[in-house]
């Protein structure tokens, strides 16, 4: 993975080029350090569209320290909000799976909560595919940026189902809670505040989360305007706390068109990222 350091972008080394750099710095070590330096330094800088990670960290406020002064940090900016919604009305390969989930317990009044769902992006792509009765309510959860934006588009296009809001609470009750992509970005962890809601969602569907079997850490997540912490879980670990939390996994999957590479540290990659459908006991 070192010779990414050089273009900041691992996807364009050549897998038999790889071993050969590795073994070079291995027995060089002052050529690694350079490699190092060269893709810190390149790391930092913004893009308009980014998809770059970096370093091992113990938790996100170590990560943050390491953020390179002047960039911009999180999600919470117009610019990565018009970043991810790009492509509005689109889908993931890895989306799939939710949209049968979500036809399996669609039904009249359903109430969906969607953490971290832009601008609504899920709900217009999915459209397409799914009948929502008239009556449901599907409230995304997110940042300010995003929340604005998402007000004045569902305005727009005149869209009544559609709702947005910052406070996580409001997840309460709801018949699904969605998270998609999102997890990672988030300090504390969904589970922590499922336990403190009065009532918690009787479903979830959680797609395109980093996990591996490895140990769960925290690295650094170039998105191209903005760089922020981003946690990696290892999986059995994942799937415990939501376990310890009432809920029971009813299927999980690959969301093989998401990944993460982190130069210098080959054995902390996820190749493919999965998605997971829980429900509470006795749903």
């Amino acid at each position: 993975m070192s010779y990414a350091s050089i273009t900041g972008d691992s996807s364009r080394v050549p897998n038999l080029i790889r071993p050969l750099v590795d073994a070079l710095e291995r027995k060089l070590p002052p050529l690694r350090a350079w490699h190092r330096h060269i893709y810190k330094r390149n790391f930092a800088v913004p893009r308009k569209w980014a998809h770059l990670y970096y370093g091992v960290f113990e938790n996100f406020e170590s990560a943050r320290k390491s953020i390179p002064p002047g960039a911009q940090i999180g999600c919470d900016h117009s610019e990565v909000v018009d970043r991810f919604n790009m492509g509005l009305g689109d889908l993931w390969p890895s989306d799939y799976p939710v949209l049968f989930w979500l036809n399996q317990l669609l039904k009249q009044g359903m109430v969906i909560f969607d953490l971290g769902g832009n601008v609504g992006l899920l709900f217009y792509g999915s459209k397409r595919y799914l009948n929502y009765p008239p009556d449901i309510t599907w409230t995304v959860c997110e940042v300010p940026a995003a929340v604005s934006r998402g007000k004045v588009l569902a305005e727009e296009r005149n869209e009544q189902r559609l709702f947005f809001t910052t406070d996580i609470e409001g997840a309460a009750g709801a018949d699904v809670l969605i998270a998609s992509a999102v997890l990672q970005l988030i300090e504390a962890p969904l589970w922590t505040t499922l336990a403190r809601l009065p009532r918690r969602p009787r479903n979830l569907l959680i797609n395109r989360v980093p996990l591996y079997q490895g140990p769960s850490f925290v690295t650094l997540y170039n998105m191209g305007p903005a760089i922020a912490p981003y946690q990696i879980w290892n999986r059995q670990e994942f799937i415990k706390h939501f376990e310890d939390c009432g809920y029971e996994l009813a299927d999980m999957w690959t969301a093989p068109d998401r990944s993460c590479s982190i130069p210098f540290y080959p054995e902390r990659g996820v190749e493919s990222q999965f998605g997971l459908y829980l429900k509470a006991g006795g749903a």
